[in-house]
């Protein structure tokens, strides 16, 4: 990997003319921050390089005004004034993590913003664009078996404007629920937008017939559909070396039409054509971070990515375990490059990754979630569910009613032999390895890294509870390719839902 040579000489020593001498770093304001009050009369520093503003408290900002001052101050001058060694050092990582401190971190920051701003527009499609396709000896492959998944979101949209024209000029036939597709059409606010999908009557498309087939489709054919219909379960993410495709794996095609599918590079001009025509395809952040305060080149990120998807696991081999090693790859890189770019050593060490602790639960049977948490987390869930029975939204409400029963599965740490009293067949165990595989390149796209793999093992361990409990309401001890279908598909329609799953996980001390 392309990262920078460690330093043989500590950055924080200089040499005179005679000799070496050793002189503790003084910390300061990076060049062009600056610190002001608000209109609100809270503290707000303004980054004019970085084309931002930040509020802070009161005790980041007596530290910052304390920094700004000529050469800045040594850590000890700095504990001198605020009287708290372990309060300055607490203030001065998180500030060091907003890239406001001068050293190695802001000026890599700032580097890596030139190569963003220099370098591929990811937020635009190319003709040439590389198309990356789910990897491995036996990737998830899709092809539509007509389960009526795509027509049962919580939202079925949102639709392109030409999406909208077109169907709301459509006479709809006998399966539809409405005949014209004026009315077949709702919309809701995102953001501030008005975002348009097909409408939906009992947790079903109007267009769906008691058929399971889509009235657009039989009456108008495939090309007419909205594109978020057609495109389902394909989703892009725009990298800066090409367009990633995985899928959403609540669809039960990818499973049933796994070895029937065509292999995937038959589908790059469909995948091109989605694009073409407006499919919605979410660009990465730039510059990458490999945790808060720790930015990551672009190179330096796609041979990450390479190396973490290099030692594809076997079907019979355990996916936390797969996962554990996974994140033991990253959280070596991660931390060699936090030490990299400290600015002094009184906060080397200091780095703390959102994966931290994660190997560990992954690998043994250690409970995952402070069980308030959960518990906070069920009536938020039970409050909903009821909200949708009264809006006569069936389908949704019975899988938030699964997802509370995910949540009783992880309280009870319900686990796959041989940590717990489940066993496994083997398609069951190949989604869930599908899950780290699929969801890898996704996960990195979206955010910080290791933010995005501690989403990742909160999805699989999710998945694996809610399995565990489905296959006991049964009476069963084996979990089979059913109940880990039916959870893949309460985990992929409740993202949101996972998202704040993983903020109950144990954190590990400061």
């Amino acid at each position: 990997m392309s990262f920078p040579c460690r330093r043989s000489v500590s950055a924080w020593t200089t040499r005179s003319a005679r000799n070496r001498v050793t002189e503790p770093p003084r910390y300061q304001l990076r060049s062009g921050v600056r610190l002001a009050r608000g209109k609100d009369g809270r503290w707000l520093v303004q980054d004019k390089a970085l084309r931002r503003a930040i509020r802070l408290g009161d005790k980041d900002a007596r530290v910052l005004r304390l920094l700004s001052q000529g050469r800045g101050l040594r850590f000890d001058q700095l504990v001198g004034k605020v009287g708290n060694a372990a309060e300055v050092r607490r203030r001065l990582g998180a500030l060091a993590r907003l890239f406001v401190l001068a050293g190695p971190r802001s000026r890599q920051r700032l580097a890596l913003q030139q190569e963003a701003a220099s370098g591929v527009k990811v937020g635009q499609e190319r003709t040439d664009e590389a198309i990356i396709f789910p990897q491995g000896s036996n990737p998830p492959r899709h092809a539509c078996v007509a389960t009526g998944a795509c027509c049962s979101a919580s939202f079925l949209g949102p639709m392109s404007e030409p999406d909208r024209l077109r169907v709301s000029g459509l006479t709809l036939g006998k399966r539809s629920q409405v005949s014209l597709g004026s009315e077949a059409l709702e919309s809701v606010e995102f953001q501030g937008q008005e975002l348009w999908g097909m409408r939906r009557i009992a947790g079903s498309c109007v267009a769906l017939g008691d058929d399971g087939l889509c009235d657009v489709h039989a009456e108008h054919g495939y090309d007419v559909k909205p594109i978020p219909c057609r495109q389902f379960p394909l989703r892009f993410h725009r990298m800066p070396w090409g367009l990633h495709v995985s899928l959403l794996l609540a669809c039960e095609g990818y499973d049933r039409a796994r070895d029937a599918a065509e292999p995937w590079p038959s589908r790059t001009a469909e995948v091109r054509g989605f694009v073409a025509e407006g499919a919605h395809v979410p660009a990465c952040a730039l510059p990458f971070e490999w945790t808060a305060g720790v930015p990551a080149s672009i190179s330096d990120t796609q041979t990450l990515l390479g190396a973490l998807q290099a030692d594809e696991a076997a079907d019979d081999a355990c996916p936390r375990s797969w996962l554990a090693a996974i994140i033991d790859k990253f959280e070596r890189t991660a931390i060699e490059r936090g030490e990299d770019l400290q600015e002094g050593p009184e906060l080397s060490g200091s780095l703390r990754l959102a994966t931290a602790r994660l190997p560990g639960q992954l690998r043994d049977s250690t409970p995952w979630f402070d069980l308030a948490g959960l518990t906070a987390h069920q009536a938020h869930l039970a409050q909903r569910s009821a909200m949708l029975i009264a809006r006569d939204e069936p389908a949704d409400a019975e899988r938030l009613t699964r997802f509370a029963l995910g949540i009783d599965a992880l309280k009870a740490n319900l686990q796959l032999q041989p940590r717990g009293d489940f066993g496994v067949s083997g398609p069951a165990r190949r989604h869930l390895l599908d899950v780290v595989a699929n969801d890898l390149p996704a996960q990195i796209a979206i955010g910080h890294l290791d933010a995005g793999l501690t989403n990742l093992a909160v999805r699989l361990r999710f998945i694996e509870a809610l399995a565990c409990a489905l296959c006991q309401a049964e009476g069963k001890t084996q979990v089979t390719a059913r109940h880990t279908t039916l959870a893949l598909k309460v985990a992929y329609r409740s993202e949101p839902d996972i998202t704040a799953l993983a903020k109950s996980r144990t954190e590990p001390p400061s």
